[in-house]
């Protein structure tokens, strides 16, 4: 028998799904629910170059995961110590 995992992905500031070290294929086949989370935290004030790029980033990865997994990705704009075991709590991790 196989074990069935839930997974909470979260993205601080690599917003790329190529090379990204918190995303493993193999583990994501074994997971029956995923969550991609991405936290904006407000004191992250950013230069408007930095915020379109990460606009874009985040809008490449929010596409990844539709076509790819069917997956929304959720993206906060609370502090992660506050939203992170919210959601693993909502989603049985």
């Amino acid at each position: 028998m196989t074990t069935r995992h839930t997974i909470l992905l979260w993205f601080r500031n690599d917003l790329r799904l190529t090379d990204n070290a918190i995303f493993n294929p193999q583990i994501m086949k074994k997971a029956t629910h995923c969550l991609p989370v991405i936290c904006l935290e407000q004191r992250h004030v950013q230069a408007p170059k930095a915020l379109r790029f990460r606009n874009e980033s985040i809008a490449e990865l929010r596409r990844l995961f539709k076509t790819k997994f069917d997956l929304p990705v959720y993206i906060s704009k609370q502090s992660p110590k506050d939203v992170l075991p919210y959601l693993a709590k909502k989603i049985g991790g």
